[in-house]
């Protein structure tokens, strides 16, 4: 795939114009959530671009379905103080809000920690990396997998089949695509565009014609960059029949913890 293939969206100033690899799996017209996470994270950090500065935190308001039209994106800094860097970054689609989001940074220095060895407060490996699972198989889902899971993610988990069986499964997931053209995702927005799996990745069964569980929402904590371009989520699920789900999802690379994420899921029947 050319660079140009690879990229989720083509820029012009403030407008964005989303490709055909951030569609998601509700509607060929729509974007899948992990790309509109990763542009509102790359716009936070283009408005603050100090090296020192780490993304600790995205919490995303999907307002409306985010179109495959051009988007008008607007990012305001409401904090700058000398530790902790807050934006509200705004996405619009033929003037009307389809997105918000509030995005933090957070100075990074060294800090003499106390012995923490006996402590619950350690850093310490997952008991596997992504070269002991398995590549997902698109094959098995009873959809056909949406531009963004299948071109520009790459997805495994112990079984080929593992996604959306009724036990909760573990998954390392690696997003590849470019922002831009020849311009790739950063650390953290690679992260935050991995962590809007966690509808599917906690899911006990596939989206189909009995239930559809898209989020309205995600936040995403992380304490440190990311090692590689590997993400392991490790879920957890609550649906409730009064129509709200939510999942929760430990964030890890092959060192250790990231940081965490949370979505809430607008449950609805369909036949």
């Amino acid at each position: 795939m050319s660079p140009q293939d690879n990229a989720l969206f083509h820029r012009d100033g403030s407008v964005w114009h989303p490709q055909q690899l951030s569609v998601g799996p509700w509607s060929p017209d729509a974007l899948h959530g992990g790309p509109v996470a990763a542009l509102c994270v790359s716009v936070a950090e283009e408005l603050l671009p100090e090296p020192n500065f780490v993304t600790t935190r995205l919490t995303l308001d999907l307002v409306k379905p985010v179109p495959t039209r051009p988007l008008e994106v607007r990012g305001e800094i409401y904090k700058q103080g000398r530790r902790v860097l807050l934006t509200e970054i705004e996405i619009q689609s033929g003037g009307k809000t389809v997105a918000l989001a509030s995005v933090q940074r957070t100075l990074r220095q060294p800090v003499e920690l106390p012995d923490l060895s006996n402590s619950r407060v350690r850093l310490i490996p997952p008991p596997d990396c992504p070269d002991d699972f398995v590549a997902f198989d698109p094959e098995k889902m009873k959809v056909v997998p949406a531009p963004f899971l299948h071109h520009a993610t790459e997805l495994r988990t112990p079984r080929a089949s593992a996604l959306f069986e009724r036990d909760p499964t573990e998954a390392w997931i690696n997003v590849h695509a470019n922002l831009l053209p020849g311009i790739p995702l950063s650390p953290a927005a690679a992260v935050v565009a991995a962590a809007d799996y966690g509808n599917a990745i906690g899911a006990p069964l596939p989206p189909g014609p009995g239930l559809l569980f898209p989020n309205a929402d995600l936040t995403v904590y992380l304490v440190r960059q990311p090692e590689s371009a590997w993400v392991r989520m490790t879920p957890s699920t609550s649906w409730l029949p009064n129509g709200i789900g939510q999942t929760r999802c430990l964030l890890d690379d092959e060192q250790g913890m990231l940081g965490t994420s949370v979505v809430t899921l607008a449950l609805a029947n369909r036949t």
